[in-house]
């Protein structure tokens, strides 16, 4: 046989050979928000409740019908009790709190409820992109929040002058990571005319924005920070979201008003797959769910999160676990048996967050 037909043959069998296929699932984790004490916190939505999936959920999905999964100060006094601050499509705000219920006057029932609503049930509330949480307590605790982890980017069409910005992803990402500056709806320039990204920083705001070169004061392009000249900030970490203020002075001086802009934010670069095409050779992905909730382990009081799929006999799992540094690392391997439901959880407490994801191949090859 011609060397040439042989390597034909090999590159065939190369091409068709189910050997090393391997499937990835949807990715799936949690962020954990710091609120702080007695003091107005921004949250911004960085998990969704469908794969790929819009971040917006509801005041029942954030905090729980009862309030349960959260330390949320709860009194049938607005002004005693927690509040969530939620924007509306009209600018206006809705001030939501947990009430207690019981003998008052006016009658009010246990459950979620909006200063000026009355006993209006508000835990189907939904919220997009993010809200402001006013504590009340005297002590910092951590609001856990669980989902689905977005692959694709995180597109948002910004309010007439002022947007949160949540970045779509749990996981932390500097500004250069953001890739907010390739947004075509991003205006860029010094401290006056550019849009400011206001980051609330161990409970103080900083603001942050996409520099242009000028000569005087000496600028270079990048991210710059206000008030620290033309020191780079391009890979200042952003933890959960941001407030993007639109530049009024400049558009107003120059006959611009503020308007709705398309601006995208990008996923860390170890969540994008070159690979689309799927293979028929390949295995059946794993259809992860996940799960959070308080004594699925060995310390009933602590809060788990889990990650859970039935396997298939013949697939060989290996769940991993995303790291910043070194990327997917391995967790767990395991094999399908066609009964039981597979699962593997970590206790949330002192984790700022986590991304997991399962890899199937074929057993034996």
């Amino acid at each position: 046989m011609k060397p040439y037909i042989i390597g034909l043959l090999i590159l065939l069998l190369t091409i068709v050979s189910p050997a090393g296929a391997q499937t990835i699932s949807n990715l799936t984790g949690f962020q954990v928000e710091r609120i702080k004490p007695n003091s107005l916190n921004l949250i911004g939505l960085n998990t969704s409740v469908t794969p790929n999936g819009s971040t917006a959920k509801t005041i029942y999905k954030i905090f729980g019908e009862n309030a349960t999964n959260a330390y949320v100060k709860k009194s049938n006094n607005p002004s005693e009790a927690d509040i969530i601050w939620v924007i509306q499509n009209d600018g206006t705000w809705l001030q939501i709190y947990y009430a207690l219920g019981g003998e008052v006057f006016p009658p009010i029932t246990e459950g979620w409820r909006a200063v000026g609503y009355g006993d209006t049930d508000m835990s189907g509330t939904l919220i997009t992109g993010g809200f402001f949480y006013e504590s009340k307590r005297d002590d910092e605790w951590g609001l856990v929040m669980a989902g689905f982890v977005n692959t694709n980017n995180t597109n948002i069409i910004t309010r007439t002058e002022w947007t949160i910005l949540n970045k779509g992803t749990p996981v932390p990402m500097s500004l250069t990571g953001l890739n907010l500056s390739s947004s075509q709806g991003l205006i860029k320039g010094n401290e006056r005319e550019a849009d400011i990204l206001w980051v609330q920083e161990n409970g103080v705001w900083s603001g942050y924005y996409y520099a242009l070169r000028q000569n005087f004061p000496p600028l270079t392009e990048g991210w710059r920070k206000i008030g620290s000249g033309n020191q780079d900030f391009s890979y200042h970490a952003v933890n959960s979201s941001g407030i993007l203020l639109q530049a009024p002075k400049w558009a107003v001086s120059n006959g611009m008003l503020s308007s709705r802009r398309l601006i995208t934010i990008w996923p860390p670069s170890g969540f994008q797959r070159a690979r689309k095409v799927t293979d028929p050779n390949d295995p059946p992905k794993a259809q992860v769910d996940y799960s959070l909730s308080y004594g699925i382990g060995q310390m009933p009081s602590r809060l788990y999160f889990a990650v859970l799929w039935p396997g298939k006999q013949g697939i060989n799992y290996t769940t991993e676990y995303y790291d910043t540094f070194t990327g997917w690392t391995f967790l767990s391997e395991r094999e399908g048996d066609g009964v039981n439901l597979n699962f593997d959880y970590t206790i949330v407490d002192f984790l700022p967050w986590g991304v997991v994801r399962v890899n199937s191949e074929w057993v034996n090859w």
